[in-house]
């Protein structure tokens, strides 16, 4: 996998132009091929939301913000697609809490 980010119109059907960046973990799993996330290409906050990513400073790889773990100083603010993309806040919401019912 290359390194680099990639730079795409949203597969869910908004049009958007996004960022397909390697995802650092916050647990690592040996052997497990690193995935990419895909990123608004900017990010302001004054949009209401937080960053849910910390990308380093060449837009590369990202890494989840976690109050264990927050953005740092040398880092750059990024959202997830999946938090702003209009297509997919249109589509109705699929429960996955199934467990414990008969």
């Amino acid at each position: 996998m290359s390194t680099g980010r990639v730079i795409q119109p949203c597969k869910a059907g908004c049009g958007q132009e996004i960022q397909l960046v390697v995802i650092i973990p916050t647990r690592l799993v040996p052997g497990t091929e690193r995935k990419r996330i895909p990123l608004d290409l900017t990010f302001d906050p004054a949009d209401g939301l937080p960053p849910s990513h910390a990308m380093n400073f060449g837009r590369t790889r990202c890494r989840p913000i976690t109050p264990d773990h927050p953005i740092e100083d040398h880092e750059v603010p990024a959202i997830t697609h999946f938090a702003t993309c209009p297509a997919r806040s249109a589509r109705t919401p699929v429960s996955t809490a199934t467990e414990g019912t008969p």
